[in-house]
Formats: structure tokens, sequence, C-alpha cells
């Protein structure tokens, strides 16, 4: 279910042995097709986060944890297959979900990856027990994975995410976040307008990661951003 009301998605049932059998044999094609070209950096996957269904688990044969057992399925399967190139999965929620994934990124050597990097309560919650959120993990596990936080629409438009007034943080301040406090090595960065581009009364985020010093002027290559290998890289 979205976030928006009377607005619905679809999912993949991760837990059916005939989805998860045609996934391997899709991300087998296509690392054989292009898992060595030269311009692949990453393979990803979508957020981890469900959502609430319309229809339930139960009526569908499935529960929520097999849903997220499937995602560390196809997960693998992407580790398998893209031998070159790195494997950077979206996680964000549940909690709980990524807290168990965590201990799994460090064993296996993979990447972290959230489709936010703002300020939302449940991406930097650190709670006295419980599982905390996904965003706080980032520092733990620099020089350990690969860390490939994502700034897109909410984060262009509120430092508190999509549920709090609109306050357009610099993109500096965007950028500094990313840099300094999540430790990233890599930014995947979604083309949202008007802020990619601007317009008559939005800065351009294109012209600013074109001009901004510390990140053309950075001579390791890495854009500004961490530049160190993480242990899991070979």
């Amino acid at each position: 279910m979205s976030n928006q009301p009377g607005k619905y998605a679809y999912n993949l049932k991760l837990w059916h042995p005939t989805i998860l059998g045609r996934l391997d044999a899709f991300l087998a094609a296509l690392a054989e097709h292009i898992d060595q070209h030269p311009n692949l950096t990453q393979i990803s996957t979508t957020e981890s986060a469900i959502g609430e269904p319309v229809t339930s688990f139960a009526e569908e044969g499935g529960s929520a944890q097999r849903q997220y057992d499937g995602q560390l399925r196809v997960i693998r399967a992407m580790k398998k297959h893209f031998a070159q190139s790195d494997v950077v999965p979206d996680l964000n929620y549940s909690r709980e979900h990524v807290a168990a994934m965590v201990r799994i990124l460090q064993v296996e050597g993979i990447g972290l990856g959230s489709s936010n990097s703002n300020k939302s309560k449940g991406l930097i919650l650190q709670p006295p027990s419980g599982a905390p959120g996904v965003l706080t993990y980032y520092p733990r596990l620099s020089g350990t994975v690969i860390l490939a936080p994502e700034i897109q629409g909410d984060d262009y438009r509120s430092t508190y995410g999509h549920d709090r007034p609109p306050d357009h943080p610099r993109y500096e301040s965007i950028y500094l976040r990313v840099r300094d406090e999540l430790k990233a090595n890599y930014a995947v960065m979604q083309r949202n307008n008007p802020y990619w581009l601007g317009d008559a009364s939005t800065p351009s985020m294109l012209k600013f990661i074109q001009t901004y010093p510390a990140i053309v002027n950075d001579s390791t290559g890495a854009g500004g951003l961490n530049h160190v290998k993480p242990k899991s890289v070979r």
C-alpha cells in the first residue's frame, strides 16, 4: 500500500519457488551480458520495505518473514552471478529485518544502500532496546562494506523526511551529510526535477556536483566521497 491513500503498487511473491527460480535465471543471463561492462559499477535492489499488503499474506500463501527471506535469496543470487560487480542492496524497513541483514552483509561482503539519506526518525532512530534505523549502521560499517546511500525526492525537499514540512536543504548540506556522517563510498542520486536540472526558483543539483570544489578537485577519483577501499572489496 502506498503512503498516498488510494494508490497501490505490486510486489513479487518472493516466497514462491517458481518466481525465485525465474529471477535466478534472469540474473544469470543479465550478468553474462553486462557484468564485465566497464560502465557498470554496481547492482542493487529496490527498497526492502514491503508496506501494508492490501491482500493479506495469509490469503496469498506467504508471510512477511518469507518475503524478507526471499529478498535475501535474490541478493545472494546477485552476488553469485555478478562476480565482477559490487552488490549493494537497498535496505530500510523493517528495522528488525535490516538488523538481521547487516550481520549477513558483513560476513558475505555485500554492500549497504538505502533509499533515503535524510534524518527521518525511522531512519536515524537509536532506541535503548530493539533495532535501530538503517542510517545508524553507516558509520559503524565504514571501511568494512561498500556504503551507497541514495539521494532522492524526499531528501531534496526536507531534512527530516516526506512527512515533515519542506525546508529544501542546501545541496552542500546534503552532500556533507552523505560524505561526513554516512561515510559513503558512493551516492546513488535520483534525477528528480525540478531539483536535478533546476528552474527559476530551484538551484540545479547537476550544476552543484559539476562545480562544487570538494567534488571536482578530488584527485582520488571518488568524487569527494570516501575513497578508502572497504575490506569486502577484493
